[in-house]
């Protein structure tokens, strides 16, 4: 042996991972189809070192992947942390207009470059909950104001109060408010209120509803406002009118 390591240095190593890599594969191709068959939340791998329990998980989630089982396999790599995989599933997702699935994939895999280029797309292709969703995942704020502002010109409000409500940007919220009030869509400018915080103008909402005989509605919004008083007057006082109505709908 020294003869040969004097001629062939680290040859010994050489034959010694060759003969592991064999062993390696003999046990996938035992282990990894009963592992597929079992399922990768139940399956019981304790039995193995952390090295061995990664090179099964890695191979049951390539083969998955083939296979087309994509959300199994991503739960194979996540359990390895294997980022290189988990963008390679996520990449698939996006040749395949599978937005929403990738960029959960991608956050799994911290790749927040990737879900900057995703957000992107998605808003120049008007996907706009998977763009914002994106963007969150990434923390990327500042495009997500961008967004928010954009989705305020555009009377996407909904979305806009979406994005708002996630960044804690009060003043926006009571901003969209004011819009949603003027425009007489109350339930969304309570909503946007809510949100911010914004009692006073809740109030304002349950005034401009009771003075429309929207009396749910009035209540729901004085009990976000806090407002006691409103509320036990409208139940002491418009009881029968509220059953009545519930009734009739």
């Amino acid at each position: 042996m020294a003869d040969i390591e004097k001629y062939m240095p680290g040859i010994m190593k050489t034959i010694d991972s060759g003969l592991n890599q064999k062993e390696d594969t003999d046990t996938h191709k035992r282990l990894v189809p009963a592992l597929i068959r079992k399922g990768i939340d139940s399956v019981n791998l304790s039995m193995f070192n952390e090295d061995t329990k990664k090179k099964l998980l890695n191979a049951a989630g390539t083969e998955l992947f083939k296979k087309g089982r994509f959300q199994e396999a991503v739960k194979a790599f996540s359990a390895t942390a294997n980022k290189e995989k988990l963008i390679e599933v996520g990449d698939y997702y996006v040749n395949i207009n599978m937005y929403d699935p990738a960029i959960d994939t991608y956050k799994i895999a911290d790749a927040k470059e990737k879900l900057i280029k995703l957000g992107n797309r998605c808003l120049s292709e008007g996907h706009l909950p998977e763009a914002i969703k994106a963007f969150l995942f990434a923390e990327e704020t500042q495009k997500l104001k961008d967004v928010g502002d954009e989705c305020i010109k555009k009377q996407r409000l909904d979305y806009a109060i979406e994005i708002f409500s996630k960044i804690n940007e009060k003043g926006k919220l009571v901003e969209i408010g004011n819009i949603c009030f003027k425009s007489n869509e109350l339930m969304d400018a309570a909503k946007a209120y809510k949100l911010a915080g914004d009692n006073n103008s809740l109030n304002k909402v349950g005034d401009k509803l009771m003075e429309e005989d929207s009396l749910e509605e009035a209540l729901a919004v004085y009990k976000m406002a806090d407002n006691k008083a409103m509320v036990q007057f409208i139940e002491e006082n418009f009881a029968r009118d509220l059953h009545g109505r519930l009734i009739k709908r």
